[in-house]
């Protein structure tokens, strides 16, 4: 096994409605952690804290940088059947994902997947 070989996939990540647990029709696909624009991502939250030498982080700050860092490991998204977000199927642009990414039950399930490792690595 040449382990040089080995790298991660991407990964849809089927938006479940928190309540019901039925699908929403949002998939969000994902690339992991381990992808240089995610890494880029956290070093420049990082630096960017660093340099400031922030003394009193907000929570709002922290929601930020991880939204900040989340949008990293997006790569595109479907809206199926009847999905919408404000009433349309928004285009993929970094300001519609970050809206989307607000919504913290739809942070959550994304989060969880791009922090699961081993999901990017199977064949």
């Amino acid at each position: 096994m040449d382990l040089a070989g080995i790298k991660p996939s991407t990964v849809d990540v089927e938006i479940i409605h928190p309540g019901t647990g039925d699908p929403t029709g949002l998939v969000i696909t994902v690339k992991s952690s381990e992808d240089e624009a995610v890494k880029r991502a956290q070093r420049k939250v990082y630096n960017q804290r660093l340099k400031t030498r922030e003394k009193k982080l907000s929570v709002e700050k922290l929601e930020e940088d991880g939204i900040a860092i989340l949008t990293a490991a997006v790569s595109g998204w479907k809206w199926n059947g009847d999905a919408k977000w404000n009433g349309a199927k928004p285009e993929f642009t970094p300001d519609n994902l970050a809206d989307v990414l607000a919504v913290e039950w739809i942070r959550k399930q994304v989060k969880a997947v791009v922090d699961e490792e081993a999901d990017f690595f199977s064949n």
